[in-house]
């Protein structure tokens, strides 16, 4: 990470006392715990420095980053260990990234028994501190588990993932997100591949006339040259034809998409998520180990690698649990749902993973939901979304009033499970 904040312009000054006590922990967890943490810092600072420091009592271990960045907004603040979260979309796009690093830093803490917590003010910087206990009470880590979300196996099943480890072959990874990268790297060391890493599709292409790799795992959601993109671009070169490519994602995949992945030597798609690490490198050992000949497109051939994927995706934006656990119920079987609890993380997940519909609540916290209407009517890239309100709000005129502020139509609490079924309906399939 040195060689990043020089690139950067920015100092990296280490505080830390070589001297500190010796902690028992999960070694690899705590380095990426550290990378995701001081990664972010020096991602969020243009200029000025990044400390580094440490101090410890009888029982913990207290780690502080502290980076003159842009700082975090006291709304933004209690979301920003989230998963695919940043302190704002701006910073989103700005950035790039999912706002993976400091879910994955935190979830780690807790695993090992510690804890990270943030002081910060907008425009002048944060303090991350991780505190660690010296000597836990008990310390169990599945070593199978890389609880890293990317990964989940959405029972895509192709043929008995290889125990046998390769050692030698050439894998590009395609993938803007940091944190995502650490983690795979880490994975594919254990089998000794030749590991090119490419930040994002136009650096992929750059990359590919001089490194042919054996197999290719590639991001869909990416700034500029997307994953699409840079699948339709390599399948016209000849030495990169057939090279399979195993596809993570946490984008909802439409049936016109999977349409395009279809015929393109997709050997396996993965949506974003838990997964356990040894299946993960099962998978990859068979990709790479597949002669020429067998280079068919299994996502063809099998279209039980696909399950799970094509479905039309809901975004249902709904505090209430009792009332998120009945519209899931009565709409997971046919529909890929994504889940909201606040206003806020609503618009969030709206802007990064584009659902082909929305459900939501008038009634959410800080940000209602006539508020985040208008704030996705703003937006080019979602304003077309429908979105259909839930609310108990049930007097003459509420629809009139309703449909006033642009909401494509509403839905009345209780649900209904019929209305709910025709309205979903007539707006995703317009029956």
């Amino acid at each position: 990470l040195q060689p990043i904040g020089i690139e950067k312009g920015i100092s990296i000054i280490n505080h830390i006392n070589p001297k500190l006590p010796l902690i028992v922990s999960d070694h690899s967890k705590c380095l990426h715990i550290l990378q995701n943490i001081i990664g972010n810092a020096i991602k969020f600072t243009n200029e000025g420095t990044v400390e580094i420091s440490a101090d410890v009592d009888n029982k913990f271990i207290h780690i502080s980053v502290k980076d003159t960045g842009i700082g975090i907004s006291v709304e933004n603040k209690p979301y920003i260990f989230d998963e695919f979260r940043q302190a704002d979309d701006k910073a989103s796009r700005v950035y790039g990234g999912t706002g993976l690093g400091l879910a994955i830093a935190s979830k780690y803490c807790n695993m090992l028994q510690g804890k990270v917590e943030v002081e910060s003010q907008l425009h002048k910087g944060s303090v991350f501190t991780v505190t660690l206990p010296i000597m836990p009470d008990h310390l169990q880590i599945d070593e199978n588990e890389t609880n890293i979300k990317p990964f989940t196996d959405k029972t895509i099943t192709p043929p008995a993932v290889s125990l046998k480890p390769v050692k030698g072959k050439n894998i590009l990874l395609v993938e803007d997100n940091e944190a995502a990268i650490i983690q795979m790297k880490d994975i594919l060391m254990n089998d000794e591949y030749n590991i090119r890493i490419a930040n994002n599709g136009k650096e992929a292409l750059e990359i590919i006339p001089s490194f042919v790799p054996d197999a290719i795992i590639l991001d869909l959601m990416m700034p500029e040259v997307d994953g699409f993109d840079v699948l339709v671009s390599i399948r016209k070169m000849k030495e990169t034809s057939k090279i399979p490519v195993l596809i993570l994602s946490a984008k909802h995949v439409t049936n016109e998409e999977l349409g395009m992945l279809r015929g393109n030597h997709i050997y396996q798609l993965i949506q974003k998520g838990d997964i356990n690490k040894n299946e993960l490198l099962g998978h990859i050992r068979n990709m790479v180990t597949m002669k020429n000949t067998e280079k068919t497109d299994l996502l063809s051939l099998n279209p039980d690698l696909a399950s799970g994927f094509g479905k039309k995706s809901i975004l249902v934006i709904e505090d209430n649990l009792d009332n998120m656990e009945t519209v899931k119920a009565l709409l997971v079987n046919e529909h890929e749902i994504i889940e909201a609890l606040d206003g806020l993380d609503g618009l969030g997940k709206a802007k990064k993973l584009l659902p082909d519909l929305i459900l939501m609540d008038i009634s959410l916290p800080g940000m209602d939901g006539v508020e985040v209407l208008k704030e996705i009517k703003k937006d080019k890239k979602i304003q077309n979304i429908p979105v259909i309100a839930l609310t108990a709000r049930v007097m003459n005129g509420d629809r009139e009033e309703l449909l006033a502020h642009g909401f494509d139509d509403y839905i009345s609490k209780p649900i209904d499970n019929a209305v709910l079924e025709r309205t979903i309906n007539e707006w995703l399939h317009g029956n």
